[in-house]
């Protein structure tokens, strides 16, 4: 018997059946891969290890393959391993990366010049899911280009295990934290494969002149946030997303407008063009519009202001489409949990929103702009909760009760 197979699944069977793909390049924290992969054959699973030239004079090719019981995968051959590997019968299931910022930089920037960044490539386009460990000094991760680059590869749904940090060094994670987030990624199930969901996002713009605009802080945070939950989950989303934003939403399908009456007017023309599941309006839109001036108002003189009301969104939906679920995002001031729910009773009896999720935006760490927020969930009188933290975080809490809406609509039909 090979020494690999005897540790096979003497911790548990979690893995069995699963596949997973080990990039390694050139850090010297490559050297832990052996510890990963007896680890990953320990619950059962099957690791297949890549290397790129720069790992393999760090670590040898005969130490992984004594490790897994077969030898790594050094060069693309003829078994066009980056083809066979992302498409069945021999598709991995997930594909971790321990990554250099050279390495994420070129992923990033569709490079696949090597090995490791080819195969990592093709998971990509597969949708399987890549999960990357930084491991390199903190001034290298610090570097705006690395920010950028990680920021965009999270937009595409690529997963970032926090490195530990020593000695102002990301190292390689421990063993356990790894192994944790493969199992929190592998038995994640795909909720909401198959639905399609509109979302909005963002604030919107109303001008004055051709120079000047009244609109709001809305950054867009909660609407990616959603949309990158939603995702995860397997769903299709589109993406209206108005003009004043502040996150980055590249990598989604993305619809831009920037005035209150044009948000309205594309979201009801995609609702009757395309078959979406549900609506999230998280947009923060503009209640009020002006007519434009031609000319640039002069400056140092007093100016008078008519407003009209605008469309509400929410209303027009349900006009042409009273059947179509909704999620309404209601900011408010000054108010308590028990205030937040009532205002947002208020809101689902007028609008028949299948659920309201409402925040006090002058809280501290609340609100515009932030990346936290405080929020109250309602789901029906006498049925809601607050729930507070990273946007990301409270978007799960409210992509699970999306969940809960469907498969509610599953027993009722």
């Amino acid at each position: 018997m090979h020494p690999a197979e005897e540790i096979t699944g003497t911790r548990s069977s979690r893995l069995r059946g699963k596949k997973i793909l080990v990039c390694v390049t050139g850090s010297i924290a490559c050297v832990e891969t052996v510890h990963l992969v007896r680890e990953i054959k320990r619950h059962e699973g099957e690791p297949i290890v890549a290397l790129s030239e720069a790992a393999e004079r760090l670590v040898s090719p005969e130490t992984l393959e004594w490790a897994t019981g077969k030898p790594p995968i050094i060069q693309i051959r003829g078994q066009v391993e980056h083809v066979s590997l992302a498409t069945e019968p021999g598709k991995v299931d997930i594909c971790l990366v321990i990554a250099t910022t050279n390495t994420i930089c070129k992923v990033a920037n569709g490079v696949a010049d090597t090995t490791t960044t080819l195969l990592i490539a093709s998971m990509i386009g597969a949708k399987i899911p890549v999960m990357m460990i930084p491991v390199a000094h903190q001034f290298l991760l610090d570097n705006p280009i690395t920010i950028e680059a990680i920021q965009y590869l999270k937009n595409l749904a690529v997963l970032f295990l926090s490195p530990r940090y020593e000695e102002e060094k990301a190292k390689f994670p421990k063993i356990s934290d790894i192994m944790d987030k493969i199992f929190e990624v592998l038995d994640f199930p795909k909720l909401l494969s198959g639905r399609h969901l509109m979302i909005t996002a963002g604030g919107t713009r109303e001008f004055v002149d051709q120079v000047r605009f009244i609109s709001n802080p809305s950054s867009g945070k909660t609407g990616l946030a959603l949309a990158q939950v939603a995702r995860n989950l397997g769903a299709e989303v589109t993406i209206i997303l108005g003009a004043q934003h502040s996150a980055d939403f590249q990598g989604f399908n993305v619809v831009n407008v920037t005035s209150a009456e044009e948000m309205t007017s594309k979201s009801l023309e995609l609702i009757q063009e395309q078959n979406f599941d549900m609506v999230i309006s998280s947009a923060a839109i503009s209640d009020f519009t002006l007519d434009q001036r031609d000319e640039k108002i002069r400056s140092g003189q007093p100016l008078e202001l008519t407003f009209r009301p605008t469309r509400k969104l929410i209303k027009e939906i349900k006009h042409i489409n009273p059947n179509l679920p909704i999620i309404g995002l209601k900011a408010e001031v000054n108010c308590s949990d028990e205030e937040l729910a009532q205002k947002a009773k208020l809101s689902m009896t007028e609008s028949n929103l299948s659920l309201v999720v409402a925040n006090d935006i002058s809280r501290t760490g609340s609100g515009f702009s932030t990346d936290t927020n405080e929020v109250v969930i309602f789901r029906g009188p006498g049925d809601w909760r607050s729930v507070k933290g990273p946007k990301l975080e409270i978007s799960r809490e409210i992509m699970a009760e999306v969940v809960k809406i469907f498969d509610s609509q599953e027993v009722n039909s």
